[in-house]
């Protein structure tokens, strides 16, 4: 972002957190054009708070009074600075002093100590390019990130030219300043005053983007909209009906989570294209709700009951109170019950109705509560970490929605659904979830969204991981240039495997517009997320 000497972002006090004695760390990348005087990198009223910026070019902090300490190396103009500032404290014999490191281009360019007070208050806000009714910065700033704690040179070396989007202990605020003045990771999101323009010099700093093997399998035919459902007794997929080579389809195959080769072992009593589905360990079964048995929107109220090891369907005797398809299912062991949300029929579209299905008695009923609004396409995903299910985004015709709904569902029928604080990071519907079952992070992705989007259900966090779905073409998205569409697109099916330690994304709706690869059966190594 270029500051031109009267713009900066303000991020409010509210978001900034409690820092008081702790210690803390500052980095931005910068590209000064200008410095002489005083040019704040970060403000937040140095008297009380905190201020590090530029004092005639060299590095300066004020951490708490009017105490300061600057470092002797003259920044350069007109070229990209990685600058860092660390501030602890350090108990000695009779005195407690505040240390300060700072960091130029990843390398230790001096330690400095002082003594006296250096506890970071006030209710000032946060500032980036300002402090003080003045002092503003001249020249373009980009990854501006807050950390509480100590992280050191080995840190700066690593990840200097990391654009980060990934949530990491101690990180508590990213600002690109690439497109928006947006907190990439959590909900510190500042707002630009003055001339906005996202029109600087491109920085060092580039997302860790790394894509998934879309090579990895393939399936026979071109496929989408699957009913899947991950057995892990068996460690393979059950992938039943959906379209495919452009029809509705009865069969019942089995998806090798290990080489993603897939087998044909049943028949379903009809032909579906997408139907919900859900695997109930408590019976060994995987059920299938509604579906369509065309591609003009005709719907069933069948469900169907699959065993996985055999691939025998037969038909339950319950049927869904209306018959749809494009819904979302999950079980919950807890619960011994699966959950059925949303979908869509004609002439009523898209529906906002929450079904419960008892596996004990193969029973089913409305829920308590209903959706916040009609939708079809939503992620859907359990968490063994809370025993809470969770519904990603969700699409109604030309809408798509960014939120994310926590479900408890109880044996006793003490159902109840939540709006969570968080959201998707983009508006996405017909994608897909899982969970990890080690990290016990969830992951979505799909439609709308062109990084993988991790969920950690016990503290409500949501960001965007580095792993990037295949593109349509091979630029990858970069500062200032806007990211290419996504090649894993709507109704895909995708599972994650503990004993493979990987996830498997099968199948896309086939579309001129987006090269989509829709026999592909692609993996995700999850091992660096889940150690």
């Amino acid at each position: 972002m270029l500051f031109n000497g009267a713009t900066y972002v303000s991020v409010p006090n509210a978001s900034f957190p409690a820092i008081g004695d702790g210690s803390f760390y500052l980095e931005a990348w910068i590209y000064p054009s200008n410095t002489t005087g005083f040019k704040a990198i970060f403000g937040k009223n140095y008297l009380g708070g905190l201020w590090f910026g530029l004092y005639n070019g060299k590095l300066r902090l004020y951490r708490g009074s009017l105490s300061n300490v600057e470092h002797g190396i003259t920044i350069p103009l007109n070229t990209w600075t990685h600058v860092a500032v660390e501030s602890y404290l350090e108990s000695y014999p009779g005195s407690d002093q505040y240390m300060t490191a700072f960091y130029i281009n990843g390398e230790t360019d001096g330690y400095y100590s002082r003594n006296g007070s250096g506890s970071v208050g006030g209710a000032r806000d946060f500032y980036i390019g300002y402090d003080s009714g003045a002092e503003y910065f001249v020249g373009d700033i980009a990854e501006a990130r807050l950390w509480t704690g100590t992280l050191g040179e080995t840190y700066n070396r690593r990840n200097l030219h990391v654009a980060l989007d990934e949530k990491v202990p101690g990180l508590q605020a990213v600002w690109h300043l690439t497109g928006d003045a947006n907190d990439s990771i959590g909900s510190a999101h500042g707002t630009v005053v003055g001339a906005t323009c996202f029109c600087g010099y491109v920085s060092p700093a580039q997302p860790p983007t790394s894509q998934i093997d879309e090579f990895f399998n393939a399936l026979p035919q071109a496929s989408y909209g699957l009913g899947g459902a991950y057995v892990p007794r068996l460690n393979r997929a059950i992938l039943a009906g959906g379209y495919r080579a452009g029809a509705p389809s009865n069969k019942i195959s089995s998806l090798n989570t290990g080489d993603g080769k897939l087998t044909d072992i049943g028949t379903l009593p009809a032909a579906l294209g997408l139907p919900a589905a859900a695997y109930a360990e408590a019976n060994d079964t995987v059920y299938l709700f509604g579906g369509s048995p065309n591609t003009i929107d005709g719907t069933v109220d069948s469900i169907y009951a699959i065993d996985p090891q055999t691939g025998a369907a037969r038909t339950v005797a319950a049927t869904l109170p209306q018959s749809l398809y494009i819904a979302a299912a999950a079980y919950s062991p807890r619960a011994n019950k699966i959950l059925i949300a949303g979908g869509y029929r004609l002439p009523e579209g898209a529906l906002d109705a929450v079904y419960v299905f008892d596996v004990a008695s193969e029973s089913i009923s409305p829920a308590s509560f209903s959706l916040p609004r009609p939708m079809y396409g939503s992620a859907i995903a359990y968490s063994s970490a809370t025993g809470r299910i969770y519904l990603f985004g969700g699409a109604n015709l030309g809408a798509s929605y960014d939120d994310i709904l926590e479900i408890a569902l109880e044996a006793d029928g003490a159902n109840a659904m939540t709006s969570l604080a968080a959201r998707l990071p983009a508006a996405a519907g017909r994608i897909y979830a899982f969970e990890d079952a080690r990290s016990k992070l969830i992951y979505a992705g799909g439609a709308g969204l062109a990084r993988l989007v991790a969920f950690d259900p016990l503290t409500g966090e949501v960001w965007q991981t580095p792993v990037e779905m295949p593109k349509a073409f091979a630029e990858t998205a970069q500062a200032y240039y806007p990211a290419p569409a996504s090649k894993s697109t709507d109704y895909s099916v995708a599972f994650y495997s503990p004993v493979n330690r990987h996830a498997l994304i099968a199948g896309a709706e086939p579309s001129a517009a987006r090269a989509a690869p829709p026999c592909g059966v692609r993996r995700w190594a999850t091992a660096r997320w889940s150690s």
